[in-house]
């Protein structure tokens, strides 16, 4: 119990240090009782004669000096060293070794490098609480380009972690998931929210940069940091899949629009090797400017897409429009500014007249219908003022196709033989609810 409770007290520390807050040192009894002496009884410091003095020559001594002073700033980075989980060393391993990408899972920590081969996200499950089976099904699906992720808790091991303020075992939290960038934030943060609990576990996860965390605690809840859920993503059906299915070669696609950067909608570039990307200057601005230092607007981008963006325009492959522009007959791309600012929506001329694609422009057909905004949105007034330039362009609200209104599946013809299809070219072939 004493080893584990000094690797807790260890764990915490370095984790203290990687926010950049100094721990705080107990003082020495017998130093406390030293101040406390009348100072009359404590003898002054003995001076040392000058021929006492080391006959070591003063650069020798500056040299020896610097060197200890070296050695004492190196101690962390050997903790450090020590401390790096094996899963991080092996996926470092077999990067240097020249593999594109890999996930590693070394007994419950993972850590994820590059890319897999299809550009997806890697995919890791977070194993149910309340089984001791290794094959028990998932109880949430991560989605991740990079990044480590470490579980604690008492699932496996039972009250194996001692909270180092009490002596005693912690058992308020079952298991604590971490998503970090690195493996070392990620196990010292799981142990912590294991030894704080569930709510001072959150507030901790908060202020840890790229942390989220799902906390099991010991009530039966499920708890979640604000951002965990941007990484429970799980694909029905892959992109790649979905257009094979309509006889469509993703690598011979020679354009793609991109109506705005949210990490569900400007993921998998990486399956359009031979496409160019059309995209709003403001919105590029915006996802690469100084918005994206608040927490609440940037959590909606996933930096690995943002960043394969950008390298998108230095390989000459982004096309930038400001403004309305006909990309190509019966093409046209319109901004629509509100719920990010370089959102843009897409008419389409079809079988039954000009089709809009609202994106998120318009999350719902409520959305519309009663003029509100959906929670996320970067800029109210221009949000209100899009829903009324969506229904400038179209004839009625059933020619606005909305970004994620699962009604859409169910108010127009199915394609025949391909499930989770329909045929927006036609009329509605069931009315919509009011």
């Amino acid at each position: 119990r004493i080893a584990q409770l000094e690797k807790n007290i260890k764990d915490m520390q370095r984790l203290l240090e990687l926010k950049g807050v100094a721990p705080v040192s107990k003082p020495e009894p017998a130093k406390a009782d030293a101040a406390k002496a009348p100072p009359a009884k404590a003898e002054p410091p003995k001076a040392e004669p000058a021929k006492e003095a080391p006959k070591a020559e003063p650069p020798k001594e500056a040299a020896k000096a610097d060197v200890a002073k070296d050695a004492a700033k190196s101690e962390p980075a050997k903790d450090a060293a020590k401390a790096e989980p094996a899963a991080e060393k092996a996926a470092e391993a077999a990067m240097t070794a020249g593999i594109s990408g890999v996930m590693v899972n070394a007994g419950g920590d993972v850590a994820l490098r590059g890319k897999r081969a299809s550009g997806e996200a890697w995919e890791v499950g977070v194993a149910d609480p309340a089984s001791r089976f290794d094959n028990a099904p998932a109880v949430a699906k991560l989605a991740l380009h990079s990044g480590a992720v470490a579980a604690s808790g008492t699932t496996m091991r039972g009250l194996h972690i001692v909270d180092p303020r009490t002596g005693l075992p912690a058992g308020s939290v079952r298991t604590a998931t971490v998503i970090a960038r690195d493996g070392i934030t990620a196990n010292a943060l799981s142990t912590a929210i294991c030894v704080l609990g569930p709510e001072a576990g959150l507030k901790l996860a908060a202020q840890i940069p790229d942390a989220e965390c799902l906390i099991a605690g010991a009530d039966g809840r499920m708890y979640r940091s604000a951002g965990f859920a941007l990484y429970e993503r799980t694909l029905v059906r892959p992109v790649a899949d979905g257009l094979r299915a309509l006889g469509v070669d993703p690598q011979g696609i020679t354009d793609v629009i991109i109506t705005h950067m949210h990490y569900d909608h400007a993921g998998n570039l990486a399956l359009f090797p031979n496409a160019r990307f059309h995209l709003q200057d403001a919105e590029m601005a915006y996802c690469t400017g100084r918005a994206m230092t608040h927490p609440h607007l940037a959590a909606p981008f996933d930096a690995e897409d943002v960043v394969t963006m950008v390298r998108r325009i230095y390989a000459g492959r982004v096309v930038f429009h400001a403004g309305e522009v006909s990309l190509t007959a019966g093409i046209s791309l319109h901004p629509m500014p509100g719920h990010t600012p370089g959102l843009q929506a897409v008419r389409v001329s079809t079988e039954r007249g000009p089709v809009v694609l609202a994106s998120d422009a318009a999350h719902f057909w409520a959305n519309l219908k009663r003029e509100v905004p959906f929670p996320i949105v970067a800029n109210v007034p221009d949000y209100l003022d899009s829903l009324r330039r969506l229904r400038a362009l179209a004839e009625s609200d059933d020619h606005i196709i909305p970004g994620h209104d699962p009604a859409v599946l169910l108010h127009f013809p199915a394609e025949p033989g391909l499930d989770g299809v329909v045929r927006l070219d036609l009329p509605p072939s069931v009315e919509r609810a009011s």
